[in-house]
């Protein structure tokens, strides 16, 4: 910074204590995160564009913590799918209502033949039994062929399962 230089922002020394009020100000439990342990969900696609047959089940894996509200979470976890990569995801949830709201990215580098899956993956979901709808939006590249899918679609049920495996 060129103290000759009027346009030059300049240091505001200010932010930092007031950051620290307000931070010792907020109420304990407003700034309190919780792990809540690793959940896994049942999920049946029954409807998909992909070169698949329907119904098929697999299992989501994840580590969910509380943000603080216990109406506020974030999720980290992956699908295992056998022979190839992980289907790895992270996101959010976000209980309004009655119901707890997913909305989750993923992605995927298959073991061969060079596609490289990305995913929006959105759930609704019954607070009483977390059961319910989810929907996945996919947009995928062939880094070997430079070929482009972006119309997979994939949807079905989501049912949280007794035990991980």
């Amino acid at each position: 910074m060129n103290k000759n230089d009027k346009t030059s922002p300049k240091p505001n020394g200010f932010i930092f204590p007031a950051l620290l009020v307000l931070t010792l100000l907020s109420p304990a439990g407003a700034l309190a995160q919780s792990y809540m342990g690793t959940f896994c969900w049942n999920m049946t696609a029954t409807v998909t564009t992909a070169n698949t047959t329907v119904p098929y089940t697999y299992v989501m894996k994840t580590d969910v913590t509380n943000l603080g509200s216990n109406t506020s979470f974030t999720l980290v976890g992956y699908v295992a799918v056998p022979g190839d990569n992980p289907f790895t995801v992270s996101g959010s949830g976000q209980i309004i209502g009655d119901r707890l709201y997913l909305d989750l990215s993923g992605s995927q580098r298959h073991v061969t033949g060079g596609w490289r899956d990305t995913s929006a993956v959105h759930a609704s979901l019954d607070t009483a039994t977390y059961s319910g709808e989810f929907y996945d939006v996919g947009n995928d590249y062939n880094a070997e062929t430079g070929q482009r899918d972006s119309a997979r679609y994939t949807a079905g049920t989501m049912t949280i399962a007794a035990a991980c495996p």
